[in-house]
């Protein structure tokens, strides 16, 4: 994925938003007991888009699953409609900093499946499934002890776009495989039960 000013702009927003309450005492209390929530945010290794998804957090360390999918219908005479879906995972230790804000830092992948390889994006054919990985950096502001606004970034990542090297497909389109610098992250709200 290409570094836009909409997706770098939306990180900084995210990271300056959790940094302004970093200045406050610690109000973070550690639960003896682990919590599970739901989440929804916006996910650059999901494709650019929205996902929901189940949270998991314990006072030293928090996993997460998402998922996202679309339905795509073909315009272009001679392709068929086509399918993907978007899953991601992550798991990390957490820390508290001042205030109610929290440290996080782990690990994050996505993989998309796609229904139809040849009419993907009608017609720009990929040889296997997308998929992102990488370690996170984050930071988030627990007001309470349901709501967490979060923002996860990765400051190296693995992308492959689903083309083969030497690939006709490959070729036809000039992609490549990426080694990215602080080109992937996500951000949202998560609520947490109990």
């Amino acid at each position: 994925m290409k570094v836009t000013n909409k997706n770098l702009t939306a990180v900084i927003a995210a990271f300056l938003t959790c940094g302004i309450s970093a200045a406050a005492p610690s109000t973070y209390s550690k639960s003896p007991s682990p919590t599970m929530g739901f989440s929804l945010g916006y996910n650059e290794p999901a494709g650019d888009d929205m996902v929901i998804g189940v949270d998991y957090m314990t006072s030293e360390m928090e996993a997460g699953f998402n998922f996202s999918a679309e339905h795509n219908l073909a315009v272009k005479e001679g392709k068929s409609d086509w399918n993907q879906a978007s899953t991601g995972l992550y798991i990390g230790a957490v820390s508290p900093l001042k205030g109610n804000m929290l440290f996080s830092y782990g690990i994050e992948g996505n993989y998309t499946w796609v229904s139809s390889k040849t009419d993907f994006e009608e017609g720009d054919a990929i040889d296997h499934n997308p998929y992102v990985v990488g370690p996170y950096i984050g930071l988030a502001y627990k007001p309470n002890a349901h709501v967490k606004l979060f923002t996860r970034i990765m400051p190296i990542s693995y992308e492959t776009f689903g083309f083969d090297a030497g690939s006709a497909n490959a070729n036809a389109k000039g992609k490549q495989n990426e080694w990215e610098f602080f080109n992937e992250g996500s951000m949202g709200i998560a609520y947490f039960y109990g």
